[in-house]
């Protein structure tokens, strides 16, 4: 999604997680829609080249979300 659509979600109260292989690029952006919104994103590590990262993502999203 692009940072106006995680924008307008937070705005609608939604639970969003941003899912991104760097933490530093996704930190400043969650800052920065949480400057924007008032409300803050969740950060989720998440590399899509290597399968073991994508597995332990998904098992953490599933744990968050259930």
């Amino acid at each position: 999604m692009g940072k106006e659509t995680v924008k307008a979600l937070l705005q609608h109260n939604a639970k969003v997680y941003l899912a991104a292989r760097d933490q530093g690029k996704a930190s400043k952006a969650i800052e920065e829609l949480k400057d924007a919104t008032g409300k803050e994103a969740l950060f989720l590590q998440l590399d899509l080249a290597d399968l073991p990262s994508v597995r332990k993502s998904a098992e953490e999203f599933l744990s968050c979300v259930c």
